[in-house]
């Protein structure tokens, strides 16, 4: 082989290289299909007392923050979300219950959700739940609330808590993210007649919370002086006048 034909041999795979290189950069920037990536927050969970002695029943609500990410290049749409709930220890195959989205509400009023249902209903913009379109290269970030009516007090240990999606990529619910919740006697009471919430983190989360090390780190940061009961007194401020100050008192 020539070097004239090595050269060019070495040209054509250089420009099949460059080739390829622009039909990748083409479909990631305009034809790759949309591309959902969820990501859950923690699932907080109410139990709202409805009726009185003659007739009560309950509402079991769920909140959830959900953040869906389009890392396709082209529009996408979030046709359903829905929470999946079932009992472990339950010796029935193939129950579940399936809870859909009962209100969307904006992200900053989750503070006010309370004890007093229909009170923060009221006062929070809640919306019923409608699909959305996250566009290429998005991300958007909703607070959902699901609820279902439950007759009866609900008594378990385990209660799993799955949430699924229903997007235009896919022809089929697909789990994004499962809880492992409790309903025990004392959680029950704490929620119906204390008006206690509780929280709980997805499968999979990283433990994030207050780590010590060594244990006693503290027993260590701190003096052995007395330290005085009140604030110092701060001292006495003389303000001088400045050169403009005096010169406007001789003149006034």
């Amino acid at each position: 082989m020539t070097p004239v034909e090595k050269i060019a041999i070495v040209s054509l795979l250089v420009s099949c290289a460059a080739a390829v290189t622009a039909l990748v950069a083409l479909w990631r920037s305009h034809l790759a299909p949309f591309q959902p990536v969820v990501v859950v927050g923690d699932l907080g969970h109410r139990i709202y007392t409805i009726g009185d002695q003659a007739r009560r029943w309950y509402i079991s609500s769920f909140d959830l923050t959900v953040t869906v990410t389009n890392e396709g290049a082209r529009t996408g749409h979030v046709l359903g979300l829905r929470l999946r709930v079932t009992f472990p220890e339950l010796p029935i195959t193939g129950h579940y219950e399936l809870l859909p989205v009962t209100f969307e509400i904006p992200h900053a009023d989750t503070r006010k959700i309370t004890a007093e249902r229909f009170n923060w209903i009221e006062e929070i913009p809640a919306v019923h739940w409608v699909p959305f379109v996250v566009l290429a290269r998005e991300s958007k970030t909703k607070h959902f609330i699901f609820e279902t009516r439950w007759e009866d007090p609900v008594i378990q240990n385990k209660v799993d808590a799955q949430l699924e999606v229903l997007t235009s990529a896919e022809k089929a619910w697909r789990p994004v993210g499962r809880f492992q919740c409790n309903l025990t006697p004392h959680v029950w009471v704490q929620m119906v007649h204390g008006g206690s919430a509780f929280s709980y983190s997805a499968e999979g989360s990283p433990v994030v919370g207050r780590i010590c090390n060594p244990p006693d780190l503290h027993k260590h940061t701190g003096t052995e002086a007395v330290l005085p009961t009140s604030p110092p007194v701060p001292p006495t401020q003389i303000v001088l006048p400045t050169a403009y100050d005096k010169k406007n008192a001789d003149t006034a």
